[in-house]
This record gives C-alpha cells, structure tokens and sequence, in this order.
C-alpha cells in the first residue's frame, strides 16, 4: 500500500507548497540561487516554493531538517558540496548518515575560487611563487575562513600536490582573511572568485591560477591550477540540490527535469554568473559519482593534514 500511495503521490507531484531548506544564511550565494530557481520553478509547477534558511553547524543544521523530512520531494535541500564530500571526514559524529541520508536530485552550479597573492609576494604565476616557497625559511603562509572549510582544503590540496611549504591561517569567515591578506598578515588566499575580484580589479591582489576544472568569465585571463603547472589540481566548490532517501524515483525525476529546463533560460545562467555560479545543471547519477569522487579526495587531503572539526 505504501509503495502504490508514494507512486499516486509522484503522479501528481506537486500538489502543494515546496520548500527549499538552505542551509546558510540568507543573501549567500547558495541562498540566492535557491531564490531564483524558486521564481522560476514556481510557475512551472503552480505551487508556492518556500525557501527556509537554516544556518550553522558547517550547514548540518539545516541538512539535518531535511534528512528527518518526508521523503515526498515536498523538503529540499541546498547543499554545499563540503557537506557531503568534506564533513564526513572531519566530524566524528553527525546528525545524519551522509551516504545514507539524501538521494542526489541535480547539480545546480559550481562556484569558481582562485588563488590570490597579497601585495607582498613577488610572483607572477603559480611556478614562480612554488619557487619563492621553496626558497623562503618556513615557506609561505595562506588564510582561510576557519579549520575545515573549503578555502583551507583548497590550500591543503594545493600544498601537497604542489609540495611548497605552507602554514595555514585560519580566520573568522571570508572578509577577514581578505582584509588580512591586503595587509600583509598573510600571503595566500584561495577564495571565491567573486569575493576577490573587486581587488584584483583595483590592482590590489594577484590572481595566479583558478582551482576548477575550466577558467571562469570572471577572471577570463587567468588560468586553472593545472594549466598553471600543478597538474591534475582540481578544488571546484559546488552547490547542488538534494532530497531525503527513499523520495520516489518518478519525484526526483520530474525534480530534475523541470530544474534543468528552467536553467537552460540565458537570463537565469547570467544572473546565476552574477552571483558567481556557474550554472551545470546533469543528471542524478552525474551528481551521485561527483560526491563518490569528492568524498574519496577530500577524505585523503584531511587524513593527510590530521583535520579536524570537532
């Protein structure tokens, strides 16, 4: 009876209000994305489309809401991809069973970062600055926006497959390693690109290299990390659309493809770009082998680095 009510239910889905839990706070890339996917998913399925922020906790707070959820496609979540692929590794304990406890819906975009040198550091490419490294007593130093987060891992990755000495400084959140790279407290930031480029328009920061997998339009000119030398570098933030396990198949699928239809409109790619997303929207599968990938990545830079969380 159960599985002949969940096959009704997908038929008809969806019937009422669809919420979207995002998992940090609001004006957030992730939190603008969510809002404009609901503008447009909105019409398409003539229902209102709620989106909730719950912060805090590396975004488990709000994951974990919708973990609990019914799996009826009706809660949604917003997912960083750290949530799946990094947290795992580095907390002893969860709320939920990450493996276990969503299914995959869509990749909703990728968020660019790159590699900023402060104005201190003679370098004008990433092997110039591995050859400063080497050659500088205890190496350089690189800030993040605190222990576990994507920018830290991006630095951890880089260290190890570039070998360059490298001393990690944490800070509370994105701004303040922005404002201590420009004054000289640190020499190396990887962040996200749209949070650097007004100083590296005004001539202020060094961008070296770009961590994903493909340039990005913001910095047009600038190449990837394995185009720089340090080959087969990849640290590609993500934002990515989940559901609760057990969400029946036919749900998921009508999810996924009314997502992608209402991403293939330019408007909506360029003011995704805006906010320093790049619009990739695949298949369920497609997101189920990236987090696999990832999580094995990520698994080994934090063992290898003893990160911890808790």
């Amino acid at each position: 009876m159960a599985c002949t009510g969940f096959a009704a239910a997908a038929q008809t889905y969806p019937a009422r209000m669809v919420k979207l839990v995002v998992p940090f706070p609001p004006a957030g890339s992730g939190d603008v994305a969510a809002r404009l996917l609901a503008e447009r998913l909105g019409p398409v399925w003539g229902v209102p489309i709620v989106v909730e922020n719950k912060p805090g906790a590396a975004a488990m707070i709000g994951a974990d809401a919708v973990a609990k959820a019914a799996p009826d496609g009706y809660t949604l979540l917003v997912a960083p991809n750290n949530l799946q692929t990094m947290n795992p590794a580095m907390y002893k304990s969860m709320p939920f069973d990450a493996e276990k406890a969503f299914r995959s819906v869509a990749l909703i975009g990728t968020t660019p970062f790159a590699l900023v040198a402060g104005p201190g550091i003679d370098a004008g490419s990433v092997s110039e600055l591995v050859a400063l490294a080497k050659s500088r007593p205890g190496g350089l130093s690189y800030a993040s926006s605190g222990v576990g987060s994507v920018q830290h891992l991006a630095g951890e990755l880089f260290r190890s497959m570039a070998g360059v000495p490298l001393t990690h400084i944490p800070y509370k959140g994105g701004a303040p390693a922005v404002v201590g790279l420009l004054s000289g407290q640190v020499d190396l930031y990887f962040g996200a690109a749209t949070a650097v480029l007004p100083q590296v328009k005004a001539g202020k920061l060094k961008p070296l290299a770009v961590t994903g997998s493909a340039r990005t339009a913001l910095l047009p000119g600038v190449p990837t990390m394995d185009e720089a030398g340090v080959k087969g570098y990849v640290s590609e933030p993500w934002i990515g659309l989940l559901a609760p396990a057990g969400t029946p198949d036919a749900v998921v699928a009508r999810i996924n493809r009314d997502l992608r239809t209402v991403m293939a409109d330019p408007d909506l790619v360029t003011k995704l770009a805006e906010q320093g997303i790049d619009a990739a929207p695949g298949t369920p599968e497609a997101l189920d082998r990236r987090i696999a990938t990832e999580r094995r990545l990520w698994s080994r830079v934090i063992a290898e680095a003893r990160i911890s969380a808790d």
